[in-house]
Order: C-alpha cells, then structure tokens, then sequence
C-alpha cells in the first residue's frame, strides 16, 4: 500500500510560474495581508531576490506516493507543488533559521501538511548541525535527503507574512529589537497581526512566544540545540 510522501526542491527562476499559480489558488492570505495575489512579473522578480540572497532558502513543496522503503528518483515529481516554504539563515541572529513564509495550497489546508513540513525542516538543522563547529553559520546545498511519510492527523496551516515578498513586506527588524542572549540557536516563526490560527499552529510545534513587533507581527521560536548547522540539504 502506497503512502504520501512531501519532497521540498530548490525554487529555480523558471519555477517562478508554478510559485505564481500556488499564490493564486491560496487567495485567503492574500486577503490576510489586504492585498492582492502578486503578478507573475512581481513573482519572477521575488525569486530573483531570493536567488542573489545567500541566506534566503526558498523552496516548493510537493506530495507524491512511494511504497514504504521505495526510492523514489527526484525526476520523477513531476506536477504542481502544494506549498512553498521560505525560509532564512542566520536571521535574526548567526546560527537562528527564520521562516518568512510556509504556504500550504488553499484547498489542502488543515491536513496536517504544514506541520510536517516544519518537522522535515527541524530534522534537516539538527541532522547537519552536529558536524559544524559551532558559530559558523548554516549554508545551502542540493544535496538530496530522505523523505517522510506525510502525516494523517489534521493541522491548521500557518500563512506567515514573508520578509522579502513583492506584495507585502514585514519590517526586517534589527537583532537589537528581538530577544537576545538566548543560549542555543532557534527556529523562529513570525505571525501577522491578530491570528490565532497561526499562534495555535506554531504552539502546538512547541514553539513559544519570543518578541512583540505588534501591530505588525509576534515572533515565535523554539530551540534547535547543538552547534550551528553544517550544509542544509533539500528534501528530493
């Protein structure tokens, strides 16, 4: 019996249409942030950004079936991507993982998708950081990982503001306005606004209040432990 697996990729600037598509079948954050889906230009023009960002990961998210054990060779995604998740290093401060935005495809919201995104993501920063000395920063890299079986337990999926998005850009506030001496790096999350949704999403991934940039957004964060992260690398 077949299972759902979720693969995240690289976004590459000709994903840029499929990005675009995604925004535009998930209206509803749109409407949260009070604006508009993003045009297509204003997409390849975010990607862009992202691309000559070192610290910025953008990538999309894809669902797929596999037998238990089965390999499944990236080429064979094939389709539309259900979600995209943008993410950054070092931000707000070396060694924390902040992400921007994680968006999960408006008619497959409250799956429980989201929530395994974030744990294939948290698996991805603890597995690399072990072999990084401490301090010197998490980078990218295209090297595949293992997938997981996607969970069947239902989620809220969180719509976060992104920090560098064509349509809405959140303050990129200065370390100095979030909490600092923290002992071991983070993984932090912003919420827009009033959204108890998304607060009740990151909570329930033991996630915690961090910083008030109200009327903006709250943060929220949860350790990562162990030194910084190696190599992080895309889930194929």
């Amino acid at each position: 019996m077949k299972f759902q697996s979720l693969a995240l990729h690289p976004v590459a600037l000709h994903h840029a249409p499929l990005l675009h598509e995604l925004y535009l079948r998930t209206p509803d954050y749109f409407a949260l942030l009070g604006t508009r889906p993003p045009s297509l230009g204003e997409v390849e023009r975010d990607v862009q950004t992202a691309l000559f960002d070192p610290r910025r990961c953008l990538e999309l998210i894809y669902q797929r079936a596999k037998m238990p054990g089965e390999s499944v060779p990236e080429e064979s995604v094939l389709g539309e991507p259900i979600g995209s998740l943008d993410y950054k290093l070092n931000f707000p401060e070396m060694d924390d993982v902040t992400i921007n935005l994680l968006l999960i495809r408006g008619d497959l919201q409250s799956s429980g998708l989201g929530q395994q995104v974030v744990r294939m993501l948290e698996a991805r920063l603890r597995a690399t950081r072990t072999s990084a000395p401490a301090g010197q920063g998490p980078q990218t890299s295209d090297s595949p990982a293992s997938d997981s079986p996607a969970s069947d337990s239902p989620a809220s999926d969180s719509k976060l503001p992104p920090v560098q998005n064509s349509r809405a850009q959140a303050p990129d506030l200065e370390p100095s306005r979030l909490q600092t001496g923290h002992a071991t790096p983070r993984l932090l999350a912003s919420v827009l606004g009033e959204n108890p949704r998304a607060v009740a999403f990151w909570k329930r991934l033991g996630f915690s209040f961090a910083t008030d940039a109200r009327p903006v957004m709250t943060w929220y964060a949860k350790p990562l432990g162990s030194p910084a992260p190696a190599r992080l690398a895309a889930t194929s």
